[in-house]
């Protein structure tokens, strides 16, 4: 046996015997010591508390929408799952029941859903999610939010996708509606963003600089809300740093 893998094993033996663990602690790891971390974590993949839901059953034939957030296709981005970080998994955001949903392995078989109060955040690509739960002092229905921005102030968007039935031509089909709220929190304090004048009062002490930036982007608050909100949010949130530096 190689010196080096006998290391591992003496290293890592007082944690094997606990399928719950998954170590990640990257301000702590480095070097040879996140290595080793990372070997550990691959070769017990699967047996990991993520993979450890109820079966998640498809939808039946969708005429209009779907009910994932980002379409049918799987994405590959990271939970963290009871405080634990889980990178490169496979996963779908149920915005009809607002739920994650995983995938064991590439080439699975097995869509799993995730228990939604025990998550704390996913991302993948450029999106991340939070879950407020309903014991935070935040006036927030209970799920998740898409990150829009984060600092002094956080931008945050509810989607909410509902299924229907249709009939066309004598025939039972399904759609999906889909509805999003915006919020910006401040404080452990949130206010719903409806119109511009909402956004507006919540950047007040930026106000005209973000007028000014918004007008010099060409983005309008009623064609674009999303982006706008984000937009603005960002920008008060780096002025804000500068202010303070």
């Amino acid at each position: 046996m190689h010196k080096p893998f006998l290391i591992c094993i003496i290293l890592l033996s007082p944690v094997i015997g606990n399928c719950q663990f998954y170590y990640d602690d990257s301000a702590l790891v480095s070097g040879s010591s996140k290595y080793l971390v990372n070997f550990y974590n691959k070769t017990r993949h699967d047996f990991n508390v993520l993979y450890n839901g109820p079966f998640h059953y498809s939808y039946p034939m969708i005429k209009q929408g779907s009910p994932y957030f980002s379409g049918e296709a799987w994405q590959k981005g990271s939970v963290v799952y009871e405080g634990i970080v889980y990178d490169n998994v496979l996963m779908k955001y149920d915005l009809v029941k607002d739920q994650l949903i995983v995938m064991i392995g590439e080439k699975g078989h097995m869509p799993l859903e995730l228990f939604s109060p025990r998550i704390k955040e996913f991302s993948y690509k450029d999106l991340k999610f939070i879950f407020i739960p309903r014991s935070s002092p935040l006036s927030l229905k209970e799920g998740f939010y898409q990150q829009l921005s984060n600092g002094k102030i956080t931008a945050l968007c509810k989607t909410e996708n509902t299924l229907e039935e249709i009939i066309v031509e004598d025939k039972l089909e399904w759609k999906v509606t889909q509805k999003k709220k915006y919020f910006i929190v401040d404080n452990n304090h949130s206010r719903t963003i409806n119109r511009q004048k909402d956004l507006m009062e919540a950047v007040k002490d930026h106000r005209q600089q973000i007028i000014n930036h918004l007008k010099e982007q060409k983005l309008k608050f009623k064609k674009n809300k999303e982006q706008v909100i984000a937009t603005a949010t960002a920008l008060y949130n780096k002025l804000e740093r500068q202010s303070n530096e």
